[in-house]
């Protein structure tokens, strides 16, 4: 019984492979027109453009609220706690310029687009 289930096992993965390499031989030529004249690339390009300005403005807003409330805690805890917090202020500081970056690179990358 198990030889038999091992012969149709073999059987079934012939068919598969020979199944996925008639598909893989079928050829289909697509021609369209640049990616850059297309409706949702111009749509995304433009709402990237829109957000520049505020999404600087907002990450710089949450991180200083953050770093506030990591201050708040590191003064009301012990010196073991006060590691912790530093660390964790140092993080947001990194995560705030990543975030200035991205957002200006962003806008950059999408005009080789044009």
């Amino acid at each position: 019984m198990k030889n038999k289930l091992m012969k149709l096992r073999g059987k079934i993965t012939v068919i598969m492979m020979n199944m996925i390499t008639c598909f893989l031989m079928a050829q289909n030529h697509v021609y369209a027109g640049g990616i850059g004249s297309s409706k949702l690339f111009t749509g995304t390009k433009s709402m990237f453009n829109d957000m520049k300005t505020p999404l600087i403005g907002l990450s710089s807003v949450i991180g200083i609220v953050m770093i506030i409330i990591n201050l708040i805690r590191m003064k009301m805890s012990d010196d073991v706690d006060t590691k912790m917090y530093k660390k964790r202020i140092g993080i947001i500081l990194v995560c705030m310029v990543l975030v200035v970056s991205v957002v200006a690179l962003v806008p950059t990358i999408l005009s080789y687009y044009k």
